[in-house]
């Protein structure tokens, strides 16, 4: 955050954040918006779950995990996508 004491809220459904105070938001709001959150913000509590335990990403995983996946067999997206695209495009595979 800075040496700023409050920063706006990406999404205008939450209240902007504070220094200092913890602010809740759901796993779709972090995967929505995580992103773009700066090394300032601390994220606890969000980890990923392999739901089939195979190693092969499903709707447990958190997208920057599907996106080291995709990295470890050579598969290089183009732009920006959710991670219900890239789940989605995994399907195809």
């Amino acid at each position: 955050m800075g040496r700023s004491w409050s920063v706006r809220n990406i999404d205008g459904n939450y209240p902007d954040f504070k220094k200092g105070v913890p602010l809740e938001v759901t796993t779709a709001w972090l995967d929505k918006w995580g992103h773009r959150l700066s090394d300032d913000f601390v994220i606890k509590g969000y980890e990923s779950v392999d739901e089939g335990n195979d190693d092969i990403p499903d709707a447990g995983w958190k997208r920057g995990d599907i996106l080291e996946w995709l990295a470890k067999y050579d598969i290089k997206p183009k732009g920006y996508a959710t991670k219900l695209l890239y789940l989605n495009s995994l399907r195809l595979l």
